[in-house]
């Protein structure tokens, strides 16, 4: 039997296999169902359109979603770096006295280079000039040339069928790209997905189901720490704590540093005093979405957070400072029983009165 057969004998099991890698799920095995998220960026990743179907796997295992989440992630960050370093390029070389006037090179056309006679020298320094002039730019891609009839032959070879969203003009490679988009910025979001434990409701099913996660055993422990952990999402987000925060605010000489990019947008915020979330029952404005649920239940719902040790008439609005109040004032319980004290109030829920 040659390897290729071998292979397909493997396979014949597909569909309870890791559609990524292949590898078959153990039993028991934590997997990750295929959505349109997943999707976009494996396409971005690879540009093969991952089609969901039941005739093939659709799910994968976590090692390669956290594989998959590290690489997009990976992506846009030096998207984005080069991007703002061309841009700086760019701007220094516009401030400089050029000698040479940017209407010879307008007209060097490729189709004249091909068709003229001249050492490869002088071929290499017109198209290092050309750099300097990208002025014509794909409004689908990065792509970026110095001549329009570049930018047609680009269009026509890579964007033969393009997916406009009729509400705001964005353009889109593929179909799955559009539905993705329509979703998320068109469709207005209901919090209808309702965990059965704790009640707390999620946007979408997806995310309902990463949260029901945190109420697993506490199995997957920090490399670095030892800390335990009930799902990957959260040991993802506390390994960024583990690394020297990258994310620093420009803004007015702050520096302030972050260790999550969406931390540093939302302190970006502060600075410009942006307060877009906007309580329905006072009018009040926030900064961020946790703030303005917090304002809501300890405001408009009086829910607290009630100290549970006997003979302790403590309440609190925020749950730090029922954490704080419980570090200061219950020493006297004991490392343990302080240990599953602080452990309890980090699962608590906050209600009324009774």
């Amino acid at each position: 039997m040659n390897l290729q057969e071998n292979f397909n004998d493997n396979l014949i099991d597909h569909l309870n296999r890791c559609r990524f890698c292949l590898r078959s799920f153990d039993q028991n095995e934590k997997i990750v169902e295929l959505d349109e998220n997943i999707q976009i960026q494996f396409y971005e990743l690879t540009q093969i359109e991952l089609n969901i179907s039941l005739d093939l796997s659709s799910a994968i295992c976590l090692i390669c979603h956290n594989n998959l989440l590290l690489f997009s992630s990976f992506r846009t960050e030096l998207i984005e770096k080069q991007s703002k370093l061309l841009n700086h390029i760019q701007n220094l070389k516009e401030n400089q006295n050029f000698q040479i006037k940017k209407e010879i090179i307008e007209d060097f056309t490729e189709v004249q280079l091909e068709n003229t006679k001249i050492c490869e020298d002088t071929k290499k320094s017109i198209e290092k000039l050309e750099q300097n002039y990208l002025n014509f730019i794909c409004d689908l891609c990065n792509f970026s040339c110095a001549h329009k009839h570049k930018l047609e032959t680009h269009m026509a070879k890579n964007h033969k069928k393009v997916f406009t969203c009729e509400i705001c003009d964005q353009k889109f490679f593929k179909k799955f790209q559009l539905n993705a988009h329509m979703k998320a910025k068109h469709t207005e979001k209901i919090r209808n997905h309702f965990c059965p434990i704790c009640n707390k409701a999620f946007f979408s099913a997806e995310n309902l189901k990463k949260h029901v996660e945190s109420h697993n055993d506490k199995d997957m422990p920090c490399e670095f720490c030892g800390k335990l952990f009930s799902c990957i999402n959260n040991l993802r987000t506390h390994l960024y704590y583990h690394s020297e925060p990258k994310f620093v605010c420009e803004i007015d000489n702050c520096g302030k540093k972050f260790f999550m990019k969406k931390r540093l947008r939302a302190h970006i915020k502060t600075h410009k005093n942006q307060k877009d979330f906007v309580c329905g029952f006072c009018d009040k404005s926030y900064f961020s979405q946790n703030d303005l649920n917090r304002h809501i239940s300890s405001i408009h719902q009086k829910l607290r957070f009630f100290c549970e040790i006997p003979g302790c008439n403590g309440n609190f609005s925020r749950r730090e400072y029922y954490k704080k109040y419980a570090l200061t004032h219950h020493q006297n319980l004991g490392s343990e029983k302080l240990e599953n004290l602080l452990q309890k109030i980090k699962d608590a829920i906050p209600s009324q009165k009774s």
